[in-house]
This record gives C-alpha cells, sequence and structure tokens, in this order.
C-alpha cells in the first residue's frame, strides 16, 4: 500500500506538467485567433494556487483523491476564462477603449458564467453527501477551488 501512495505521490507532478502542457497546445491550436491565446492559463493557476491555500486553511488533507480536483478545476476554469477572453478580444476588435471593453464583457458574460459555475456547484455540493471521506474532501475541494478560479477570473477582468 505504501509503494502505491509513494508512486501516486511521485507521478502527480509529471502529470500535471503533462495536463499543462495538453492544455497550452489545446488553446493555441483552437484560440490562436485571440491576441493572447495563453492569457486563461496563469489566471486559472492563480485561482489554483489559491486553492492550495484554502485547502491548508480549512484543513482538507491532501490525498489523491483530494488532488484530482486540480485537472477538474484547470479544465472548467479555462473554460470560464476562454468565454471572457473571447468576448474581450471581439470588442477589442470592434474597436472599443479598454474600459468600454470591459463593460461590455462582464455584461455579457458575466451572468452566462455566474449561471454554469452555480449549476457545476450544485453537482459538487451533491458530493458532500457522500458516506466516503475522501469523496467529501474531493467535492469541498472542487467546490472552494470552483469559486477561487472565478474570483481570480474576476480580478483579471
Amino acid at each position: 500500500m505504501m509503494s502505491i501512495t509513494r508512486w501516486m505521490n511521485e507521478s502527480m507532478g509529471p502529470v500535471m506538467a503533462l495536463a499543462g502542457l495538453l492544455m497550452i497546445f489545446a488553446l493555441l491550436l483552437t484560440f490562436r485567433h485571440v491576441k493572447w491565446p495563453l492569457l486563461p492559463i496563469p489566471v486559472v493557476f492563480l485561482g489554483v494556487t489559491w486553492t492550495f491555500g484554502a485547502m491548508g486553511f480549512f484543513h482538507i488533507p491532501f490525498t489523491m483523491v483530494s488532488m484530482s480536483a486540480f485537472p477538474v478545476l484547470i479544465g472548467i476554469g479555462i473554460d470560464y476564462a476562454i468565454q471572457f477572453h473571447n468576448r474581450i478580444d471581439e470588442e477589442f476588435s470592434k474597436g472599443q477603449d479598454p474600459v468600454r471593453a470591459v463593460v461590455e464583457t462582464v455584461n455579457h458574460v458575466s451572468i452566462p458564467v455566474m449561471i454554469a459555475l452555480i449549476i457545476t456547484a450544485m453537482g459538487f455540493v451533491s458530493l458532500l453527501t457522500s458516506s466516503v471521506p475522501m469523496t467529501r474532501d474531493f467535492g469541498l475541494t472542487c467546490l472552494i477551488g470552483l469559486f477561487l478560479c472565478y474570483l481570480s477570473l474576476s480580478s483579471w477582468v
């Protein structure tokens, strides 16, 4: 059992690096029409970093199950960031000044993304009813991380 746990802990770094490289490749491939296609990555990783801190603050144990929330958060956070980034790029291409572009982006994207966030959060809340403690930790980590990724995204915009 200890060797499996050690192997899983050792493989977490390369798995996260591979996830990051695949995300970079996917963004460069599908999102090249915008000015800075890789901008969502540091924004989302800020939210993921905050989630690490929140796990310590809320005494959520660092297990393989709770750590598996991070690839989920990266995927969801990138999706939300792409929505904002694509819209603000559209506003800039119309020739809007930066303040007006941000206002238009927030007016048109924040409510749909917030609705998606709330519905996703409800799915993670359902994990909190599990009788398995690790499943509850996963749900709590995802729930906290979801809002922290959105907070890092809204601080960017």
